[in-house]
């Protein structure tokens, strides 16, 4: 996905539009084109069975709200392009003032936001116990941020095979990576970096102090590297590789900063997200979930209370894309994702409290989420919430 900015012209002293900060095509890519603003109303001619929109040709003619079109006209758009329709107030004036063609230049960033996603996969876990409980590992995704030669991925997977689709598909964008950001300690977020490295060997992986602390702890507690080996039989590096501490909790790509945003609470603690201002984009970690059950097996609610405050610090930024850590296939990168999590996890925090049992919990939580992928992770969170109470 390529990040644009417009550049809003006036006419007669008149705004003429204004477009949002992106443009976001019909094939789901941001281009770089020239885009042509013209002025359209419904046509006042009832024969005309589809009452089209016709051109608006003087400001007079203008209702209090006009459709404004947006469209490519340049070089450079997908195939298939189409953008989206703007609502503009105007006003009249007098004498009437022609609407001539106006343009607008999409100028490509320094960088662009591109996001892979390994898809739902089933792993070596426990016999379900109910329906949903198949033992399904969610997807996840690995984002790449990339400028002009170089590129940095966020978050790098866990199962070789997973990791190996990745670098392929990085391989594709014909940059140099070096390096990898971790946005938590969970295995299933960095546990790819060996394997990532046989692909790019100066791809050093970094994160917070907090984050490689727990990426210590899960790289060498014998209990879960017994669980993770385990689960994935054979197909995890046979050697651990952690990220290394980053020295700063911000750095440049291209001449733009990008900037570590330590949370706290996520699925687990020391949760952070990445920045990247210039773009106006979020890369979540496990801060934020794109419609996929969400785990809360290392929550309470008081710690759910403060996984609500971790999104509205994102929230807070106003970002146009947010990346969620677990998301399907093809799953728009919507800013909705921060506020549709705080929601489950509110949801999640009432039902437990009104139900007595992991099955009532999954049975309340999918009457309101079912949509959601992989309710084993449900399963899982509900399980553990009975537990906590002894």
């Amino acid at each position: 996905m390529l990040s644009t900015a417009l550049r809003a012209v006036r006419l007669a002293g008149y705004t003429v539009a204004a477009p949002p900060r992106q443009i976001q095509c019909s094939n789901g890519q941001l281009s770089p084109a020239a885009v042509e603003i013209r002025g359209f109303r419904r046509s006042v001619d009832k024969s005309r069975p589809d009452r089209s929109w016709e051109d608006i040709t003087r400001l007079s003619d203008v209702p209090s709200f006009a459709k404004i079109q947006c469209r490519f006209v340049g070089g450079g758009a997908p195939r298939g392009a189409a953008c989206q329709w703007i609502r503009k107030p105007y006003r009249q004036t007098t004498p009437p003032v022609r609407l001539k063609q106006v343009w607008l230049l999409m100028t490509e960033t320094a960088l662009t936001i591109d996001v892979y996603v390994s898809p739902l996969r089933p792993y070596a876990g426990s016999p379900a116990q109910g329906p949903g409980d198949d033992p399904n590992w969610s997807p996840m995704s690995s984002t790449l941020i990339a400028g002009e030669e170089e590129a940095i991925l966020v978050d790098a997977l866990i199962a070789n095979e997973q990791v190996d689709a990745l670098a392929e598909w990085v391989r594709g964008f014909g940059k140099r990576l070096t390096g990898v950001y971790i946005t938590h300690g969970h295995t299933d977020h960095w546990g790819g970096l060996a394997r990532l490295q046989e692909h790019f060997p100066e791809a050093r992986g970094f994160a917070t102090a907090e984050v490689v602390g727990r990426a210590q702890y899960e790289a060498t507690d014998e209990r879960l590297l017994a669980y993770w080996n385990s689960r994935f039989p054979g197909e995890l590096p046979q050697t651990r590789v952690v990220p290394e501490v980053m020295a700063e909790p911000e750095f440049s790509l291209n001449g733009e900063v990008l900037r570590v945003v330590s949370v706290g609470q996520g699925d687990t603690e020391h949760s952070t997200f990445l920045h990247v201002p210039s773009i106006d984009a979020v890369v979540g970690g496990d801060v934020v979930y794109n419609n996929v059950h969400m785990m809360m097996l290392e929550t309470d609610e008081q710690k759910r209370d403060a996984w609500i405050a971790s999104l509205d610090a994102m929230a807070a930024l106003a970002p146009n894309i947010v990346v969620a850590g677990h998301k399907p296939v093809g799953a728009p990168d919507l800013p909705e994702n921060i506020a549709a999590s705080q929601q489950y996890l509110r949801d999640f925090s009432r039902v437990a409290n009104e139900r007595d049992s992991d099955e009532g919990i999954v049975e309340g939580m999918l009457a309101l989420h079912g949509d959601r992928e992989n309710p084993h992770t449900l399963w899982i969170s509900a399980r553990g919430e009975i537990a906590k109470r002894g």
